[in-house]
């Protein structure tokens, strides 16, 4: 976190006391909802948690150190040979007040960038990934090295973390210890990682693996997942991570260390959205008050300190960013970048092009992480920038800043462009066409990513519980935000960083209510406005008890006061954790399982000598997921050739299953719809056409079919529950089935008069 130096003496203080903090109450909170009872049980559970930390951080820790070192040479770039005018000469320009953070910030960008394309040639998978993904890390490392020894990072130089980081424990606490659990167990409120299982990661499995299975091997859209023509850069990190962790085959292998490293990867980039977040404040606050090595605050060093501190704690603490932090989505790596691009935008020892330019392509790599952010972050950033600088600039600077994020976003653009001819697939049909799709398909998606209602609606759904402002995984964040606003607005010095932060979140917001389906989640990248804000008012308070003439009593008590904020966001935070999956072993359920829970590895050595049907017998009784079934019974007979494919009817969630299956989102063409167009009220057709692609295995989600054709209408509209059963009925045997909803829950089904010693193709990317 930001802070001014402190001596010598007190420069651990800080560290010991939030990373002890940190790790204590990680190691207590995972001694809480696991299987395991007794004392044994919860040491299994903190030494699981521990190893997982240790190990699928530290392929985090490369990453991230990694692009810090390549951000060194995007540093370098963007201040080649700057001028700036202004007190001193033009040729002798200002110091870079943030030169380290910004390059942070830079190399994040770059090495996603860096991702993406190493991926897109293929790179990253088959046996090539793990040469080409060391190679890379060990590059940043070597410059960051380098750094550490004679430049700006040489450790007489780091900034000091303050006592008052303390704050930020409890969420980072929670966010680690949560990422630790294999994906798929927790957070409700996200369908426990549906979109994670469903493409987040998947998508990054399947192109490590193809090169093993004799693919293609590469970072490309495959027809069966739409998601695959997103952007895709978060996911190219995690295909990176993937293969620093063995590649190929061992992308699920072992512990699931890859899988876990990803979590680690997406947490590491909410620690860095903490810090440049804290940064900016501190930025701002140095600016517009020059007596803050004078300031009679407490325990710090000055204002400045104090509120960076509770600004970087608002984010880290923030249930939001606890839940999508602890997973391996990509809203962390839009805040981390976004954080960057204000950090760009206040940068004095820049000229205003090359704030642009810094800003522009940071915002773009985070717009190639998640597209929403054109709408929901960068207007923040780009007012911050726009008001920053003389008007006389804005030209030249808007065109720079247009240019770096083109550079930033071309690759999706051209990448796309050559999959499908439509350079923004699956966007934009009407006008770049809708390649392999149906019109009902492009209908189905379009209907289902926006909101119909009226203005009123939205307003209601904006303030609401469920989808807006007031869900509980915002907690007091949006009053606290509006409260600080107000105070930063009051106090002249940075009223006008605050009317500009206001009025990019008011964009924002009418981003979310005009262009989204109205998820909470999607308000994620306000986070780090929000506690810029929260940091500035704090710093206000303080200014305005101290200049009334408060004595220490007073400003301790408003230290207090504004140190509550992210205290009380860190207690809903572990309130929420503590009630995940309470009936279901607890939040810590599969912490000491992991991922080979999902996968059956737990299973193996009790297997290794017992035939498929011994094995199904001994699963039977045990609460074990369909994909573990899948793994153990069925993989087998397909590596002995005697078996098919399994095609995941209705279910879409494809990231822990072993063997080959036939899988597609609802969105994409569905095999059992095009047989049932092609052969109206033909069940022994259709039954031949699904057997012709290879099929010998139908795993039927019963519950995700019935709400995704009957109730959403997402799914292929021929493609119903009654239909299937009617089906299945006549051309199936039913073989193991996990009960849910009365008449509903998850069935395998085994084609009839198949013969066994035919060998299944294949689909899916496997």
């Amino acid at each position: 976190m930001p802070a001014l130096q402190l001596k010598t003496r007190g420069r651990w203080a800080g560290p010991v006391a939030s990373i002890g903090l940190t790790l204590a109450l990680l190691g207590t909170l995972a001694t809480v909802g696991q299987h395991s009872a007794g004392s044994s049980g919860r040491v299994w559970a903190v030494a699981s948690a521990v190893s997982m930390l240790i190990q699928g951080g530290g392929l985090a820790a490369v990453w991230l150190l990694a692009a810090m070192g390549v951000g060194r040479l995007v540093m370098a770039a963007v201040t080649w040979r700057r001028t700036v005018q202004g007190p001193v000469a033009p040729e002798a320009p200002q110091a870079l007040g943030h030169r380290v953070w910004l390059q942070t910030g830079l190399g994040i960008a770059a090495m996603l960038w860096l991702c993406h394309q190493l991926g897109v040639l293929g790179l990253l998978s088959g046996r090539a990934g793990p040469w080409a993904a060391w190679g890379l890390a060990a590059a940043g490392l070597g410059l960051l090295a380098d750094q550490a020894v004679r430049g700006e990072l040489r450790p007489e130089k780091w900034p000091v973390m303050p006592a008052w980081a303390v704050l930020a424990a409890p969420g980072v606490a929670v966010m680690l210890l949560a990422a630790c659990s294999p994906p798929g167990w927790l957070w409700g409120s996200e369908g426990y990682g549906f979109d994670v299982l469903e493409y987040h990661l998947e998508l990054p499995k399947e192109w490590a693996r193809a090169a093993a299975d004799g693919g293609a091997g590469r970072l490309w859209p495959v027809e069966h997942n739409v998601y695959s023509y997103l952007p895709s850069y978060m996911e190219a990190a995690f295909l990176y991570v993937m293969a620093l962790a063995g590649g190929g085959a061992k992308a699920l292998g072992g512990e699931g260390t890859g899988l876990i490293g990803c979590q680690m990867l997406h947490a590491g980039l909410g620690l860095v959205t903490a810090a440049l977040t804290g940064r900016v404040v501190w930025g701002v606050a140095k600016s517009t008050d020059q007596g803050i090595e004078g300031s009679r605050v407490p325990g710090s060093n000055g204002r400045a300190v104090f509120a960076s501190s509770v600004a970087a704690a608002m984010v880290v603490c923030l249930p939001w960013v606890v839940v999508v932090g602890s997973m391996a989505y990509n809203e962390l790596a839009v805040t981390a970048l976004c954080a960057a691009g204000l950090l760009a935008a206040i940068e004095s020892g820049l000229t205003p092009v090359r704030r642009a330019v810094a800003a522009g392509f940071v915002v773009g790599v985070a717009c190639s992480a998640k597209p929403t952010t054109a709408f929901l972050g960068a207007p923040v950033v780009g007012l911050v920038l726009l008001g920053g600088i003389p008007r006389r600039h804005w030209a030249w600077a808007m065109a720079a800043g247009a240019a770096a994020g083109v550079v930033a976003i071309a690759p999706w653009l051209v990448r796309n462009w050559a999959a499908s001819g439509n350079p923004v697939f699956p966007f934009a049909s009407r006008l770049f066409g809708a390649s392999h799709w149906t019109p009902e398909q492009v209908a189905r998606y379009t209907g289902a990513h926006r909101f119909d209602g009226g203005l009123l609606d939205r307003l209601r759904l904006l303030v609401s519980a469920d989808r807006g402002a007031l869900h509980e995984q915002w907690a007091v964040a949006p009053t606290v935000a509006v409260v600080a606003l107000g105070g930063a607005l009051a106090w002249r010095p940075t009223r006008r960083v605050a009317a500009l932060l206001g009025a990019g979140m008011l964009a924002a917001v009418a981003g979310w209510l005009s262009l989204t389906h109205l998820q909470s989640r999607f308000l994620v990248p306000l986070v780090v406005p929000m506690a810029v804000t929260v940091g500035m008012g704090a710093a206000v308070l303080l200014k305005w008890v101290s200049s009334r003439g408060g004595g220490r009593v007073l400003e301790r008590t408003a230290m207090v006061v504004c140190a509550l904020a992210p205290l009380s966001l860190a207690v809903w935070s572990v309130g929420i954790f503590l009630s995940e999956r309470a009936g279901a072993g607890g939040p810590n359920g599969v912490l000491v399982a992991g991922v080979g829970w999902w996968t059956g590895a737990v299973y193996e050595d009790a297997l290794e000598a017992r035939a498929p049907d011994q094995r199904l017998a001994f699963l039977e009784d045990r609460a074990t997921p369909p994909s573990v079934v899948v793994n153990l019974v069925v993989a087998p007979l397909q590596v002995e050739g005697s078996a098919g494919s399994v095609y995941l009817l209705g279910e879409s969630r494809a990231l822990y299953f072993e063997a080959n299956v036939v899988v597609h989102t609802p969105w994409d063409a569905s095999p059992l719809g095009r047989a049932v167009r092609d052969h109206p009220d033909e069940p022994a057709a259709w039954t031949a056409a699904i057997k012709a692609a290879g099929v010998e295995f139908v795993l039927v989600n019963f519950d995700e079919l019935s709400r995704l054709s009957e109730r959403d209408r997402w799914y292929d509209l021929v493609v119903t529950p009654d239909l299937v059963r009617r089906w299945l009925t006549e051309a199936a045997s039913p073989v193991k089935e996990w009960p849910g909803a009365p008449g509903e829950g998850t069935v395998l089904f085994r084609l009839r008069g198949r013969g066994l010693g035919e060998q299944g193709a294949t689909h899916g990317g496997r």
